[in-house]
């Protein structure tokens, strides 16, 4: 039997994103594109095993939609985790869980993470963060390289750039 992933859209100022909710709950939030679209869909199948999309209606979108709203007209708010399924390893969930304790204004590094989580490879630390199936949610873009570089994004550099930015943070802002 497959199971139903309920898909919807959002634009936003960055470009189209996409909503993915099963049964479960909401299991990604990216932009859509190529290699994004492949991650969420390589996550889901080893989550799920056989699954399909279907363009339909999910109780979880509604609340996204208002929070990335809110989120793009300035207004900062956690989004509530207890909605989102984290379908990934439990290395994958500790780095997830450590992003989410970045506060906005506020950036970290991976070897910072890394060593908060007890991990002796920001490399790691860097993989999971780049296979976060909540962008902007689960805060990737505020991880910057040890020499305070703006390093690698899901979304691209363009976008890791703005978002920096409109959380309040220009250093990174050329």
């Amino acid at each position: 039997m497959k199971t139903i992933i309920h898909r919807s859209y959002v634009k936003t100022p960055l470009g189209e994103m996409v909503l993915l909710a099963s049964s479960h709950g909401l299991c990604g939030f990216d932009f859509v594109e190529p290699d994004r679209i492949s991650l969420l869909n390589r996550k889901l199948g080893k989550y799920y095993g056989k699954f399909e999309f279907s363009d339909s209606d999910h109780s979880a979108f509604p609340p996204l939609k208002a929070w990335c709203e809110n989120y793009f007209n300035g207004v900062f708010e956690r989004f509530a985790i207890s909605s989102m399924q984290m379908m990934g390893t439990a290395f994958e969930k500790k780095v997830w869980t450590s992003l989410l304790g970045i506060s906005i204004g506020s950036v970290s590094t991976y070897g910072k993470i890394a060593f908060e989580i007890g991990c002796n490879s920001a490399r790691a630390v860097g993989g999971a963060v780049g296979s976060n199936p909540f962008s902007i949610i689960v805060p990737c873009h505020r991880v910057i390289g040890a020499n305070n570089s703006l390093t690698g994004y899901g979304g691209g550099l363009d976008r890791k750039r703005w978002l920096l930015k409109h959380e309040g943070i220009s250093d990174f802002i050329s």
